[in-house]
């Protein structure tokens, strides 16, 4: 595992086949994207690493739901606690629930509202 600052609060992890972003601030630290199944003990040791402790982690943050996104996230959540959070598509994508083929999305994107996030169980 390697960790790169890339900024003053944005530490960028490459993990064996997979990376992730470790963003911190006076609240606390917030993961992007949480790597493979066997990733989880890599993810931890990174937020050590920048000096975080695992209280720290105030979530995981999932940018789409493919499983070197989202791999180690049963793990975070069940021995640790950690809130993951995501987009509600992302959220459906998970649970493989997609729009019927031939339906149009409800609004024009023009007029989209900014995403929602979704708790992750």
């Amino acid at each position: 595992m390697k960790i790169d600052q890339v900024s003053d609060s944005v530490h960028v992890v490459a993990g064996t086949n997979v990376n992730w972003a470790l963003i911190s601030d006076d609240s606390g630290i917030t993961v992007i994207d949480a790597g493979y199944p066997a990733d989880a003990a890599d993810v931890l040791g990174s937020v050590r690493q920048i000096g975080g402790r695992l209280a720290d982690v105030r979530a995981v943050l999932i940018t789409h739901a493919h499983l070197d996104h989202i791999g180690a996230i049963p793990a975070l959540i069940e021995q640790f606690g950690m809130p993951a959070r995501t987009h509600r598509a992302a959220d459906r994508h998970r649970h493989r629930r997609r729009r019927p083929a031939g339906v149009a999305p409800r609004r024009s994107l023009a007029r989209r509202r900014p995403p929602r996030s979704v708790a992750v169980r």
